[in-house]
């Protein structure tokens, strides 16, 4: 990652941009790349379990979950790294190989939308959320889990397993890291408090 920042130290100093912004500007770009590298290797384990489009699908909703709604954050990036890719494997065999009757999966995605209306925005320890920010996050949040919900009961009814399997797939993987972090982020300012 050096040469990313000696790269952008050289254009910066073109742009005559201060020391403070580089390191903004620094931080940023790796942050960006390291995301897109995590979503193209997601997408490239989809394509190479033969789900394509049932990976793109869940990526979609995942990833705007994740956002709006927040959830656990790792202690470190390597945690962090680990976790997410142990979860999206899983997630993947489940898509996959995974079984269970509709009225299951409906039960399950109503059970995930539900935790997700209740608890998310999830504050950071190292960001709490204004008031404004927090309903901000809230309303995107239930329009996502609302539409996740409605797109996973419209492929339920056509027939559509696997992405049924898949939007449910991002609703559960988000409950489970949104209800993680809630927990943690109470427990945390409980200690500090």
């Amino acid at each position: 990652m050096r040469w990313i920042e000696k790269s952008i130290g050289s254009i910066a100093r073109q742009a005559d941009v201060s020391e403070e912004d580089l390191a903004i500007v620094n931080y940023g770009f790796v942050q960006g790349l390291k995301s897109v590298t995590g979503i193209l290797l997601s997408v490239l384990l989809g394509i190479l379990m033969r789900i394509p489009l049932s990976c793109i699908l869940f990526l979609g909703f995942y990833i705007a979950l994740r956002i709006y709604a927040g959830g656990y954050h790792a202690e470190s990036e390597k945690q962090c790294a680990v976790l997410s890719a142990v979860s999206i494997a899983a997630a993947y065999a489940w898509i996959k190989w995974g079984s269970g009757t509709a009225a299951a999966m409906a039960f399950t995605g109503a059970a995930c939308t539900a935790v997700l209306f209740v608890l998310s925005p999830v504050d950071n320890p190292g960001h709490s959320l204004e008031a404004e920010e927090k309903r901000y996050y809230r309303r995107i949040s239930y329009f996502i889990s609302a539409g996740a919900a409605a797109a996973g009961a419209v492929s339920l009814c056509m027939g559509w397993y696997q992405a049924a399997r898949s939007i449910l797939a991002a609703l559960a993987l988000t409950a489970c890291s949104v209800t993680a972090g809630y927990y943690k982020y109470k427990r945390k300012t409980a200690v500090n408090s």
